[in-house]
C-alpha cells in the first residue's frame, strides 16, 4: 500500500492522499538523546524512487546531507504536459531501537505554496509536526516504511495508555482525521521495542524503495 506518498512536503516522504487512512504526526520527537544515532554513512547521498508512483508524480529524488538535512524533489507532469517540481526541506534525526533504524522527520520549508494538493504540507512547515519512518538500508538502496498499521492498533487498544494522542480533521467530512501524538520519545521507544510489528508492515512491497544515484 503506497498511498502515503502524496506530496513532497509531508516529511521525508509523507502526506496521505485521500485514501481514508489516517495520517500520523507527533508534536514531540520520536527519539531520545540516548537512542539517537549519527546519520548512517550508507544513507548519505542522492536517491531516486524506483518505479513510478500513482497519480501525476513522475519520480521523486532525495538528497540526504551529512548534517541530517534532507531535500525532497517531487516531479509532477500536469495534463498540459508541463513539468512541475515540488521541493521540501526536512530535518531528520535517525535513531535505533532493538537494532532497527528509524527516522524522525521534521519539515522545515516548502515551495509548494498555492497548490491545493499540498495543504497538509504547508501546515506541517508551520506547526512542528514530526513524522516517523522505519528505514531499511541494503546495498545501494533505502526502503522507507510508514506506520500505516498504527491507527488500527490504536483502535483495537493494543498500544499503551501513555501513548497519548488527539485528532485533527484536516478536511471535514472528506478524509480520516489525522492522529496527533503528544507522547515523548521515551514512550515511543517502549512502543517500538515491544510493538513495532503492530505499527509497520513487514511486506517489502509496502515500503518505498529508493536507489542510490550519487554518494554525497
Amino acid at each position: 500500500m503506497k498511498h502515503w506518498f502524496g506530496a513532497a512536503a509531508a516529511a521525508l516522504l509523507l502526506v496521505l492522499s485521500g485514501t481514508g487512512c489516517a495520517a500520523v504526526y507527533s508534536l514531540k520527537p520520536y527519539y531520545t538523546e540516548a537512542n539517537a544515532v549519527e546519520l548512517p554513512p550508507e544513507a548519505r547521498g542522492l536517491w531516486q524512487l524506483k518505479g513510478k508512483p500513482d497519480g501525476e508524480i513522475e519520480t521523486v529524488r532525495l538528497r540526504i546531507l551529512p548534517d541530517g538535512e534532507v531535500n525532497i524533489h517531487e516531479f509532477h507532469k500536469s495534463k498540459d504536459g508541463k513539468e512541475r517540481v515540488f521541493s521540501t526541506t526536512c530535518k531528520v534525526r535517525f535513531f535505533k531501537v532493538e537494532g532497527s533504524l528509524y527516522a524522525d522527520c521534521l519539515p522545515e520549508k516548502t515551495d509548494c505554496a498555492g497548490d491545493s494538493a499540498i495543504g497538509t504540507a504547508m501546515l506541517l512547515t508551520r506547526i512542528p509536526a514530526h513524522m516517523l519512518l522505519k528505514v531499511v538500508a541494503a546495498d545501494d538502496t533505502l526502503r522507507f516504511f510508514y506506520p500505516e498499521l498504527l491507527p488500527d492498533a490504536l483502535k483495537k487498544g493494543l498500544l499503551p495508555a501513555d501513548l497519548t494522542w488527539t485528532t485533527l480533521e484536516e478536511t471535514p467530512g472528506k478524509n480520516s482525521p489525522a492522529l496527533i501524538f503528544t507522547a515523548p520519545g521515551s514512550v515511543w521507544e517502549k512502543v517500538l521495542r515491544k510493538s513495532s510489528t503492530l505499527l509497520f508492515s513487514s511486506d517489502p512491497d509496502d515500503g518505498m524503495l529508493f536507489e542510490r544515484v550519487l554518494v554525497q
